[in-house]
């Protein structure tokens, strides 16, 4: 599956939460389901926020105080993905990584000859992490940087539904915080793996969509300093991403989880 490193799709999202922003501004009702608390007409604000100092995209403040939300939006829930996790600093053996980065960046090699060797590279990063590792990055990579946050927001566009949540209420934030929650990578993918969990006692939880990817931020050709017209460079990044979206949306609590026409 290919990722957009050219910004196009940070700027449509942009654009949808400002959207989503004038919604909740002009219906109280809409707000109140998305924020997950009662709202009075002309009695709240809606705020953009986003970018790199925030984990939520929008914040509503109101009588109780303030409602943070984060907001991922897809075309169809049935395709495709999104980030949990997008972080140069959680990468594995990161220091090989970067070093393989530098190289190739001082290197007359094609980009698909760059892409074969970081590729490579990727694998075996990937190849070293253990259950541990996997437990702790989601730990402290999702669930800790989530657990500040009110609701999370899934709009799908084909639906033209917003659904909102707690983070608590996503399955697999309860099941790597149990006792004995082992994590297993499945897959023949070069530099991806589906995620597959077991509890204490051995028994498989259910799917809950997760893959792990190590890769670059910006594509190979950013790497080799060779693009003309976007990123000069690129670094090594790990990904914890959201498949089977509508899976996830169905395994929510019905009392959980709330659905908004838009």
């Amino acid at each position: 599956m290919a990722f957009r490193t050219d910004g196009s799709s940070h700027a449509d999202g942009v654009r949808a939460e400002k959207k989503n922003i004038k919604l909740m501004q002009l219906d109280a009702k809409k707000a109140s389901a998305m924020c997950g608390v009662p709202l009075t007409e002309g009695a709240y604000t809606v705020e953009q926020r986003g970018g790199t100092q925030y984990t939520e995209d929008i914040a509503v403040q109101h009588d109780g105080g303030e409602t943070t939300l984060s907001h991922k939006r897809k075309k169809k829930l049935g395709t495709g993905s999104f980030d949990w996790l997008n972080s140069t600093k959680r990468v594995p053996c990161a220091a090989t990584l970067k070093r393989v980065t530098r190289q190739l960046r001082n290197s007359d090699y094609s980009v698909e000859e760059a892409r074969t060797i970081f590729k490579g590279a990727c694998h075996d990063a990937l190849e070293t992490m253990t259950s541990d590792d996997l437990i702790q990055i989601i730990k402290e990579g999702i669930v800790a940087k989530y657990a500040g946050i009110d609701r999370i927001t899934v709009e799908a566009e084909d639906e033209k539904i917003i659904y909102s949540f707690e983070p608590s209420a996503i399955p697999f934030f309860k099941a790597v915080s149990l006792p004995g929650t082992r994590a297993e990578m499945t897959g023949a993918g070069t530099t991806s793996r589906s995620l597959r969990f077991v509890d204490e006692g051995g028994t498989p939880f259910p799917d809950f969509g997760l893959r792990i990817r190590v890769t670059s931020n910006n594509g190979i050709t950013a790497m080799l300093g060779k693009n003309t017209k976007g990123n000069k460079t690129s670094s090594p990044v790990i990904k914890l991403q959201q498949d089977k979206v509508h899976q996830m949306i169905d395994s929510i609590a019905a009392g959980d989880i709330t659905k908004t026409r838009i």
